[in-house]
């Protein structure tokens, strides 16, 4: 299946067996492939290239190697006999004194081809046994289709469809007997006429959830192999050459139809399992993911005019072809707006927006919202339940929050986007000055993703997770405070920015998360006090620890590796700063150092009694 030597010019030989009246097929000279040559079928030639198009050979050749290859005294008795037969003609090898290269590099050349049988057996073994099957379920019509499941399978072998099921709640007060399967035949990703039925699913009443499974038949998935492309090997040897014959398997992918007979089904879970039909075992599908439609609702007003826009809620003034205008006043958000890209939206002083529960704004151009202290603008929820979030996306310009107050927020899903923060900027540079976020009930209650920000002279308090949470952005945290919120004060992921002159109190997790190789950011003059962790530092990030005070803390320091993928944990560097009074003043993974410089640090026990106040 490796041998190097099956184009139309090398060592494979037809023989015509009188006695069975069929052609035999006679390898010689066949070679095992370079090294770095890692796939499972080479050589490149007219009978290849139908053989490969035979699904039924195909099977039984694999089915036949997987015997042989599953079977791991056949290796040991093959490189027996190679090994026997070496010690044969050693001797023949060494005396040939004609030949100088044969006797110097005789046993090297012995071994190294040695090495390759074991290596290649492993990895036939390997690739019939491995295959990668993905899917995703995007929910659909509750009285037709409620789900439709895409399946992509990469490998080298066939594999059977052995069972689905299905976890579902009954939306229409209907228990159904059964639902039907059935396979998008014609690959044009909509139910109808030309797809083929595979099976019912027979429920299984549980509570107020119905498992459904398939019969044991299914259907058979052959792979798909195309020559490797010869481009992607130029200039590496000879490996531009040999790639014209090798062969990838491609992904296969299946379009799957659960269709119901009216009853209204909201699906919760799909699981497919799939058998390995030369192996015979059972294929571990990864982790669906589950999509539905709903989730991109909204997705075309990103290109409204600024009159299709304004028409969204009688709140929205069009000031100028280009600007919309929010007036002072409450208003009621019963559902989602979006501001489309190229405007610019104008939130006045003494704006109140009242949301319904998970209703949010999202603007693709930038936002002024400027309050002023006797005029402050409001963003709450109508009712006990959060509302969603206020969001900017991929704003051309900076956009300015000032005396804006946020209260009892959450999380969202618009037009395709995931929004974590009350307030979230994606790729949109934003300032908060003078502003109040309280009791969110999302992930966080600030978050900003590729961009710059400066936060300063606000409050965070309350919010059941992170108060701050910034993903790869720049910028600063200046002079604000940060009282009983959920987990962190302030998470960082890959920024680089200055947190300074903040005071933290009372945080449920970290008062200062800093994670994913945050570069040098620089932590100025901050008091950190009554958090689990003071500074929790990270995976290869490097902050710069100055003038902090960092008190009554479980840990006041903590550095570790989270993720195997970097090499490092935490490198905190720290200096003129005061540990005082935590249960545990430095802790260090050994993958971390924190390195202290011209600190006090002195155990909890030490401290006079009331020297340094609780706050």
């Amino acid at each position: 299946m490796q041998s190097l030597h099956q184009d139309t010019m090398h060592n494979a030989r037809l023989y015509f067996d009188k006695d069975i009246g069929k052609f035999r097929v006679l390898p010689i000279d066949v070679g095992d492939p370079d090294e770095g040559l890692n796939y499972f079928l080479v050589g490149h030639n007219p009978l290849i290239d139908r053989l490969l198009l035979q699904k039924d050979f195909l099977v039984e050749a694999q089915q036949r190697l997987w015997q042989y290859v599953s079977d791991e005294k056949n290796i040991t008795d093959d490189l027996k006999a190679y090994d026997d037969l070496y010690s044969r003609v050693k001797v023949a090898f060494y005396q040939d004194k004609f030949d100088e290269e044969t006797f110097g590099v005789v046993d090297n050349t012995i071994q190294t081809v040695r090495s390759r049988m074991e290596r290649s057996f492993e990895f036939i073994k390997e690739s019939l046994g491995q295959v990668s099957v993905a899917s995703v379920v995007t929910k659909g019509n509750l009285r037709d289709v409620p789900a439709t499941v895409e399946v992509s399978i990469v490998g080298y072998v066939p594999v059977a469809l052995k069972s689905v099921v299905l976890e579902t709640t009954n939306a229409g007060g209907v228990l159904p007997s059964f639902l039907n399967l059935y396979v998008d035949t014609n690959n044009d990703g909509v139910f109808n006429s030309g797809d083929s039925f595979l099976g019912l699913l027979d429920a299984a009443q549980e509570k107020n959830t119905f498992t459904y499974t398939s019969l044991d038949s299914g259907e058979m998935i052959y792979p798909h192999f195309i020559p490797l492309d010869r481009a992607k090997f130029e200039n590496i040897g000879n490996m531009d050459l040999l790639a014209l014959n090798v062969y990838e398997p491609q992904p296969v992918k299946r379009n799957y139809f659960v269709v119901s007979r009216g009853e209204a089904l909201e699906v919760n879970s799909v699981a497919f399992t799939f058998e390995n039909f030369v192996t015979g075992k059972k294929i571990q599908v990864k982790r669906p993911q589950y999509v539905s439609p709903d989730n991109f609702v909204g997705f075309e007003k990103k290109n409204y005019s600024i009159d299709q826009a304004a028409l969204q809620h009688s709140m929205f003034y069009k000031d100028s072809d280009t600007t919309l205008v929010i007036r002072p006043g409450l208003h009621y958000i019963a559902k989602t707006l979006i501001v489309p890209q190229g405007l610019t939206l104008v939130v006045q002083p003494g704006t109140q927006l009242s949301f319904a529960p998970h209703a949010s704004l999202v603007s693709y151009s930038p936002v002024i919202a400027r309050g002023t202290l006797d005029n402050p603008i409001r963003f709450f929820s109508a009712e006990q339940s959060p509302w969603g979030v206020f969001a900017i996306v991929q704003a051309r310009e900076t956009s300015v929050f000032e005396y804006a107050f946020f209260e009892n927020g959450g999380s969202a899903r618009v037009a395709g986007a995931i929004f974590s923060g009350t307030l979230a900027a994606h790729y949109s540079d934003v300032l908060v000055k003078y502003s109040r976020f309280s009791t969110a009930q999302g992930d966080d209650a600030l978050n900003v993703k590729y961009a710059s920000t400066t936060i300063m002279n606000s409050i965070f308090s309350n919010n059941s997770a992170d108060a701050i949470d910034l993903d790869y952005a720049s910028g600063g945290i200046l002079n604000n405070s940060f009282i009983q919120n959920g987990n962190d004060g302030i998470d960082l992921s890959g920024s680089n920015l200055l947190i300074q002159n903040n005071r933290i109190v009372k945080s449920g997790d970290k008062c200062i998360s800093i994670g994913e190789q945050s570069k040098n950011p620089i932590i100025f003059n901050n008091i950190l006090n009554g958090c689990k962790i003071g500074i929790e530092t990270k995976d290869a990030s490097t902050p710069l620890i100055m003038n902090n005070v960092i008190v009554f803390n479980d840990i006041g320091l903590n550095a570790y590796r989270k993720k195997e993928l970097f090499i490092n944990g935490g490198l905190p560097r720290v200096y003129n700063s005061i540990l005082w009074h935590n249960k545990e003043q430095v802790r260090d993974d050994g993958f971390s150092k924190t390195e202290i410089n011209f600190s006090s640090v002195i155990p909890a026990l030490q401290i006079p009694a009331g020297l340094f106040p609780t706050w």
